[in-house]
């Protein structure tokens, strides 16, 4: 399954000097496991139904927190 293209290198908005070796590592798999649990197409064509996080949280069995968030990276809000 491919979710798109994704840099799993880019950095949030913290100062890059201040991303130690540990957090970059921790910033990829946070990352990674979005892109797993909460593929892109699935989510932006459930979005068009629920216009939920919670909804879609429930759907994909993911807290709300983490789907709030992918919501937002993809630009759903």
């Amino acid at each position: 399954f491919v979710d798109g293209e994704a840099n799993l290198f880019r950095q949030p908005q913290e100062d890059q000097r201040d991303i130690t070796p540990d957090r970059r590592r921790e910033i990829q798999a946070n990352l990674f496991a979005a892109a797993l649990l909460m593929p892109e197409d699935a989510v932006r064509s459930e979005w068009k139904k629920w216009r939920s996080v919670d909804a879609l949280a429930r759907k994909f069995n993911v807290s709300a927190a983490a789907m709030g968030m992918r919501v937002a990276q993809l630009g759903l809000d």
